[in-house]
C-alpha cells in the first residue's frame, strides 16, 4: 500500500500533467501572431496580458507599448492589462 507521502506527489504529478495538456489543447493550431523576428505567438484570444507582454510580442519597449494607444482591458493606477485579441487587432489596423 503507498504511503500518504507517494499518493500526495503521485496526485500533484498527475495535476502538473493535466494542466500543461490543458494549456497545450487551448492554443489554437496556428499562431495568431508573428513577431517582427518571425517568432510565432501562440495566446488564447482572451488571454490578459502585461505591458512586458505586449511589448514581447510586438518588439518594442513596455513603455512604446502606452504609446500605441491599444484598448485597454484593466488599468488602475500603474497596472494596466491588455486583452490579447485587442493587440491582435491592433496589429491588424495597422497592417491594413
Amino acid at each position: 500500500m503507498p504511503s500518504l507521502h507517494e499518493l500526495r506527489a503521485r496526485a500533484q504529478s498527475m495535476e502538473r500533467e493535466h494542466e500543461r495538456t490543458r494549456r497545450a489543447s487551448d492554443l489554437p493550431p496556428e499562431p495568431a501572431v508573428t513577431t517582427p523576428e518571425g517568432r510565432p505567438v501562440w495566446y488564447p484570444p482572451d488571454a490578459i496580458l502585461t505591458p512586458e507582454e505586449v511589448a514581447a510580442v510586438l518588439d518594442v519597449a513596455p513603455v512604446t507599448v502606452r504609446r500605441f494607444g491599444i484598448k485597454k482591458a484593466f488599468a488602475s493606477g500603474t497596472t494596466v492589462r491588455y486583452l490579447f485579441k485587442e493587440v491582435v487587432a491592433f496589429l491588424e489596423a495597422r497592417s491594413a
